[in-house]
């Protein structure tokens, strides 16, 4: 008994963490208003499941109105679409934590929420006085920024592309 109780929890553990490693971690700023996209890929309705420990927010259009948050949140779907997304609004801390799209036999899909912070200190390299930054017309523009602290951190933006610090 104690052997298969063991492995038990080991493997929920791991279902656990492979969850979190599939997740798509997004970041919104207090207020905002939140959409988390799911498609409706087999006839099976959706189910909308999130903070805490997955309680049940919506099945198909309708959202749970047990949950003390029901008012800010709503399911939308365009008739003829396959799209059943959690919009939530004015987003906050009570809000963040982990979200699940179950789409039956289709599989889950996973997001993560998390509250944005801008950053500070932000000073870019080639900025003058005034805080302007010049183009000119067929030449590259290299820009380098720096900043103290922000959610996510990121080190660089070079050229459209980020990388994570």
């Amino acid at each position: 008994m104690g052997l298969r109780m063991r492995i038990s929890q080991l493997f929920c553990l791991f279902f656990t963490f492979s969850e979190l490693l599939a997740a798509t971690v997004l970041y919104h700023f207090e207020d905002d208003t939140v959409s988390l996209p799911c498609d409706q890929l087999s006839n099976e309705h959706i189910v909308w499941q999130g903070p805490d420990n997955y309680s049940t927010y919506g099945y198909g259009e309708i959202i749970n109105q047990k949950l003390p948050k029901s008012q800010r949140l709503s399911i939308i779907h365009v008739k003829g679409s396959r799209q059943y997304n959690l919009q939530i609004r004015h987003f906050s801390s009570e809000d963040e934590g982990n979200y699940k799209c179950v789409r039956g036999s289709s599989g889950d899909e996973f997001f993560t929420l998390t509250i944005g912070t801008y950053p500070s200190n932000l000073t870019i390299g080639e900025e003058d006085p005034q805080h302007f930054v010049y183009g000119y017309l067929n030449r590259v523009l290299d820009l380098r920024c720096t900043v103290v602290h922000g959610i996510p951190e990121w080190k660089t933006a070079v050229d459209g592309s980020q990388s994570n610090s």
